[in-house]
């Protein structure tokens, strides 16, 4: 089926800077006249799901957290979430507390919000942007559901804000979700989002805003995140609230779609029927557009028409698979990484030596010749303690000989000395003899004599 593609407006004239108009999106989603395909053979029914048929009626109470709730779609899934369920409890998570409070209060007092709906409202200061993976998964403790419905401004002129938004702020909610044990994620993209070529070349022109879509895509996919639902709208700028009176939403897979619109409200009520039904919703990629006479059907039945990438086992399978894949990754790079330190460690120690070496060359060689010195004058005195040894046996040898030729000398001088004795005796012995024979001579002599002179006397 073609549709014929809505009036442009006209060029608006220009103003006086200081009455306030609002600015055409710098960039918005080419229109194209929608491919032939077979609509979903659906039962003309209220295209929003009654509150009676929801299953978290009999689920339970769960509670919501919305990020992005003050913006133009964030607050219509407010309102859709309360409407859809008088069970369920929405954390608004907003950058700016007292102006969404401020804001949540005049839509109910413009009717939007029941008094009783509003009390089922918790505002939370959560600026995606600043805050860090733990300090946002403080603010979702406690939620069974995160709603992301946060994106660029698609009037700024702010060329970083995709980065910085629709990629890195998205992912650190994924990150934080899968802290805080969410259950089911429920992100909002855009078509073309994963295409390449045109009208996607031209979208990205803004910052490269699909290709962030897709890395914060890419992200929630391979999260430990049990279910989750990635939904992609058309173009959103132009339709209003009460498009949904003539033209009725179709899904489809992804990658299938090139173009469409639809309206805010429209998106806000196929994410509210998402979050009431997850097995219907879950690890689903939802491409969502208008088309003006459609068949009307159920959200809840379109998102089930829409086949499944997986099933929660096989995805928490998978997931754990790459966890575990990635765990061995950041093992392995650790590894490499200090590998590298040690060899970077290794190879300074080695220059460093090298250093000290060639700073300590002349002082080895100088202790080498010292060594030389020391080993000459350890061989000499080796040879002056083999002399010394000869020396010491050899006046050993001759103290022994003196000690002996003493001991001869003192033997013979001993014996002499008896020898002298004898002789000294005998000489004593021939004295008295000599002297006895001498005095018996001279007492003959002299009795001779006198026998003489007795004689010459006489």
């Amino acid at each position: 089926m073609k549709t014929n593609a809505p009036n442009r407006p006209e060029k608006q004239q220009r103003v006086a800077p200081s009455v306030s108009v609002r600015a055409e999106p710098l960039f918005k989603l080419p229109e194209f006249e929608l491919p032939n395909f077979q609509l979903p053979s659906f039962d003309r029914a209220s295209s929003s799901p009654s509150p009676s048929s929801s299953p978290s009626s009999a689920a339970g109470a769960r509670t919501v957290f919305v990020a992005g709730a003050t913006g133009r779609l964030g607050a219509r899934v407010v309102r859709s979430l309360l409407a859809a369920d008088e069970a369920t409890r929405v954390r608004a998570g907003v950058r700016d507390a007292a102006a969404a409070t401020a804001a949540l209060r005049a839509a109910a007092r413009n009717g939007l919000l029941s008094p009783a709906a509003l009390r089922r409202v918790d505002v939370v200061t959560c600026n995606l942007e600043t805050a860090g993976v733990e300090a946002i998964a403080a603010a979702l403790r406690g939620c069974d559901v995160v709603v992301q419905a946060i994106g660029a401004s698609e009037t700024s002129a702010d060329l970083s804000a995709p980065a910085r938004i629709d990629g890195d702020a998205s992912i650190a909610l994924v990150r934080a979700a899968e802290l805080a044990k969410v259950q089911h994620f429920v992100m909002v993209t855009s078509l073309g989002t994963g295409k390449t070529g045109f009208p996607a070349s031209a979208l990205n022109l803004f910052g490269g805003i699909l290709t962030q879509k897709r890395r914060a895509e890419v992200a929630l996919e391979n999260s430990s995140i049990p279910r989750y639902t990635i939904v992609r709208p058309g173009g959103l700028e132009r339709p209003r609230d009460d498009h949904g009176e003539t033209h009725s939403v179709v899904a489809a897979c992804r990658d299938s779609t090139f173009g469409g619109q639809l309206s805010r409200a429209q998106v806000a009520g196929v994410i509210a029927a998402a979050v009431a039904d997850p097995e219907a919703s879950g690890n689903r990629c939802v491409e969502l557009f208008a088309v003006e006479g459609a068949a009307r059907a159920p959200y809840r039945d379109l998102l089930a028409c829409v086949p499944a990438d997986e099933g929660i086992e096989e995805r928490l399978a998978r997931v754990r698979a790459a966890a575990a894949l990635e765990a061995a990754r950041v093992a392995a790079g650790e590894a490499s990484r200090l590998a590298a330190e040690a060899a970077a460690e290794a190879a300074e120690a080695a220059g460093s030596l090298a250093a000290v070496s060639k700073r300590l060359a002349p002082a080895l060689a100088t202790a080498v010749e010292a060594q030389r010195a020391v080993d000459a004058a350890a061989a000499r005195s080796a040879k002056a303690r083999e002399a010394e040894a000869a020396a010491k046996a050899a006046l050993g040898a001759a103290r022994a000989a003196a000690a002996a030729a003493a001991a001869e000398a003192k033997r013979e001088k001993k014996e002499k000395g008896k020898e002298a004795t004898t002789t000294k005796r005998t000489s004593g012995r021939e004295s008295e003899l000599e002297a006895a024979t001498t005095a018996a001579a001279a007492a003959a002599a002299a009795e001779v004599q006198k026998e003489e002179m007795s004689s010459v006397q006489d």
